[in-house]
């Protein structure tokens, strides 16, 4: 039972941190982009 729990914490933590890095790379992406619109 506990190892089934941890693997599925682990598996959750790794979407999680995933799509986390994913979603602050689009974020970063995007704000540069606006930035150098906005700056030229």
């Amino acid at each position: 039972m506990s190892g089934a729990a941890i693997t599925t914490v682990e598996a959750l933590e790794s979407m999680v941190g995933i799509t986390l890095a994913g979603v602050t790379r689009f974020l970063k992406e995007g704000l540069d982009k606006d930035y150098k619109e906005n700056l030229y």
